[in-house]
This record gives structure tokens, sequence and C-alpha cells, in this order.
């Protein structure tokens, strides 16, 4: 592929234009009726767009197809007029070059499926899930102002799920684990060993409570609800359509003095970051709640722009063959001063572990989660398991209810979808504690 070459064409006109070529090398290994399974993939494209007159054109194929794409585009863009609006983007040459990706290893990843089935095995559990993926990704992006940019990444994910029954009851147990460095034998132990614990926990759980607590949240429940009901509320598209609770609010006080939620791509080895977004902007961290203060949005180029702001690079495709839209990256509550034995110091509440599910409605404000795993709290101590259990409530509402945050920050890896498109992500924060919850 001639990059080169390709960056020359859209410089050449006079109109804004760019290019992304992504080239993937996938794979994955898992165990399916008891014997490892091997899966393996490439993908690779590029796509152009072009802004005329207020309107995109894009277009997506073979880096062989480029004039053709560009063509493509440039008609789409001319064959009305529209009312998007675009920054005006002065020169900004950069470049730079990254080693090739690890050469994926086939015989590491069936050998430790091997190893992770076993450890997943105990009595009561009737059946044994996990897949170890690795994705390796080369990208490229210049555009007609002279950005020419290019670089590598590699996403390494495992994921574990048990599932047991006694008697009738038949429960699960999940758990997660992912990397942007290498494989770590340790540490997937210890997730399939959790996805067991989990599960076999479950079997003897207790049914949940109904009505209103003090909820105590883990740190991977804090990071759903920063990401879920926070996050996806302030990316700047729901913002400029209108499509969010919180748009009009910048700068009012939405939650408790004690919440401050950022959203930060350049974090060195989190699993969400990246050196540079699908516009090529470098990612900029965002600080989306200050002191319970609404305080920035997450914006492409073209949602800076509607709303007055810069932009702070946060447009990103899942692939060449779809156009970036606003995503998060690494979202997270801030941490504070208390330790959990502080904040579980309550007469009677509700303390929640994980995510297993749940729906917001950025429009309302509206949400629920259901936790992983819950257990009572008594007169300061974690006392029984309950199974299957629910929050409800408000964006704004649960913000104002916030009253402690611990000092454990921590992040987990996941995966996060919108419109039809998933990205790597992560999300976490301290314990936290919310004087009133809906629970049931």
């Amino acid at each position: 592929m001639d990059l080169g070459r390709m960056a020359s064409a859209l410089r050449e006109k006079r109109f804004f234009c760019d290019l992304r070529f992504t080239a993937t090398r996938s794979l994955s290994a898992g165990i399916k009726d008891g014997e490892p399974e091997l899966r393996e993939g490439r993908e690779s494209g590029l796509s152009v767009r072009a802004f005329i007159n207020g309107s995109w054109g894009f277009a997506a194929g073979t880096p062989g197809d480029f004039e053709a794409l560009l063509a493509r585009a440039q008609r789409l863009a001319s064959a009305s007029k529209g009312n998007s609006r675009y920054p005006p983007v002065g020169d900004s040459v950069q470049y730079s070059e990254e080693p090739d990706a690890p050469a994926p290893d086939s015989g590491y990843l069936l050998s430790s499926c091997r190893e992770l089935h076993s450890a997943m095995e105990a009595g009561p559990i009737r059946n044994r899930q996990l897949r170890l993926s690795e994705n390796h990704t080369s990208r490229a992006y210049a555009n007609s102002a002279g950005a020419l940019i290019e670089d590598t990444s590699s996403i390494l994910y495992a994921r574990f799920t048990c599932i047991g029954k006694d008697g009738n009851a038949m429960r699960e147990g999940h758990h997660s684990w992912g990397s942007r460095n290498s494989w770590d034998m340790a540490a997937l132990l210890h997730s399939a060993e959790e996805a067991k614990r989990k599960c076999l926990d479950s079997l003897s759980a207790s049914a949940p409570p109904h009505g209103t607590y003090t909820v105590i949240l883990d740190n991977e429940m804090a990071g759903v609800f920063a990401h879920e009901a926070v996050g996806h509320a302030c990316e700047g598209d729901a913002i400029m359509e209108g499509t969010s609770i919180l748009a009009g609010k910048k700068g009012m006080r939405i939650g408790s003095p004690l919440v401050s939620i950022w959203d930060r791509p350049e974090l060195e080895g989190a699993f969400g970051s990246y050196s540079f977004d699908d516009e090529g902007m470098q990612g900029r961290p965002v600080e989306l709640i200050h002191g319970g203060e609404l305080h920035g949005f997450m914006h492409s180029a073209e949602s800076a722009e509607t709303l007055g702001e810069q932009p702070n690079g946060h447009a990103r495709a899942e692939s060449f063959s779809v156009p970036p839209i606003v995503r998060m990256s690494n979202t997270y509550m801030e941490a504070g001063n208390h330790s959990l034995e502080e904040l579980m110091e309550v007469q009677e509440g509700i303390y929640l572990k994980g995510m297993n599910g749940g729906s917001v409605d950025t429009i309302t404000g509206q949400y629920m989660f259901r936790s992983e795993e819950a257990f009572r709290i008594s007169k300061g101590e974690q006392a029984e398991r309950i199974r299957d259990l629910s929050i409800t409530g408000t964006i704004i509402g649960t913000l104002k209810e916030v009253d402690a945050v611990g000092r454990d920050l921590k992040l987990k890896p996941g995966f996060c979808g919108k419109n039809g498109q998933t990205m790597n992500v992560s999300d976490g924060g301290p314990h936290i504690r919310v004087r009133s919850m809906k629970v049931g």
C-alpha cells in the first residue's frame, strides 16, 4: 500500500477529506464440548471520507480502490447540501512508526485453555466455558490538511463462565481479564477460579430483598455507573442531538461534591487507550464531572464544532468499514479518602459486586443494573449472600446520594456497544456508598 501517494492525493483536494486503513490479525482459543477449538482471522481495508457543503460522503473498500473510493465519497458528499459542521483543520503533519505486532502463538493459547478449563472444575458445576482472544491491529490515517499517522496495538482478552446446578437451582459465575501487553497465566488462573467461586457461592444465596437501602458499590459497579449512566450521557453526539438528560446542564451541580468522573484515552497501558482517534486527533483527558458539577463532554470534531467546544479526540470506529462516532475510552470515578471498612459502617445495607447486565435511558436518566454478587450488611459487617439483585434509579438522583468515596481505585477491561459498533474500553472507580437506592 502506497500511503504516501494516497496522502498526496488527499492534499490536492480543495475540500476536506481523509482516509483510514486498518489491518487486524485475530486468534482465539476456547473449549467446546470438552475439546480445544482454535479460530483465526484477518481483515484489512480502507475507508475515505469527504466533507462538502455541510455533507459527508463515506466509502470503504480495499487500498487498491483508493481513487474510486475517493471519487465515490466526493459524489455522495456533493449530492446535497447538509447542516453538519466540521472545524477548520490546519497543517498537522505527524508521523510515528511502530514495530510490527507480535505473531499470535496458537500453541500457547491451546495449552492454556486446557489448564484453565481444568481449574474451573468442581462437583456442582455442569458446564465450563472459556475463550482467550488476541487482536493485533495496524492503523494509518491521513487527511487533506497534511496529517499522516501510523500505529500498531494489541488487545488480549479472556472470558470465563461456570454454570452450576444444585437441585432445581441453576446459577452462573463469570469473570474476565484483559491486557494490552502479554498473557499472564497467574492472572488467568485467578479469573478462572473467580468464575468457579461465584457460581458455587450463588447456589446457596438467599432471595433478594425489596425496598430502599444504603448501598455500597464495589470498583466494578462504580465503574459501570460511571460508564453506562454518566459516560453515555456525556457523549457529544447525544448532547448535540438532544438525546441526553445532561444536555443544557453544563456548569450545573448534578451530584454530590464527592463525585468526580473522568474519561482518559491517554492512560498508558489501559484497555481503552489509544494514541490518536479515528479522525487523527490526539485523545485528550476529559473531566466529565468535577466535584458534583457537570464539567465536560467527549467530542468528535463535528460534535465539538457544533457545540462551540474544543475537540478532544473521542471519535472511534470499530473497523475501516464504518465511520467514526463519539466513544468512551477509560472512564472512571476519581478516588476519595475512605477505606472499605469505613464505608461499611452502616447498621443495615447492601454490598454489590460486579455487573451482570442492565440498561440506561440517557433521555430520561432512568437506569437498571443487575449485580453479579450481592451481600447484606448488618451492623457494619458483610453478611449473607443474596442472588439476582438489581438496582434502579435516575442518574442525577443517584449522583446526589453518594455520601462516601473509597480510595481503592481500580479499572476493569471490557467492551462497549453503540450504534452497532463494539469498542475496547475500561471503566472503574473506588468503592462508593450511596445513602439511598432502590433494590429488588
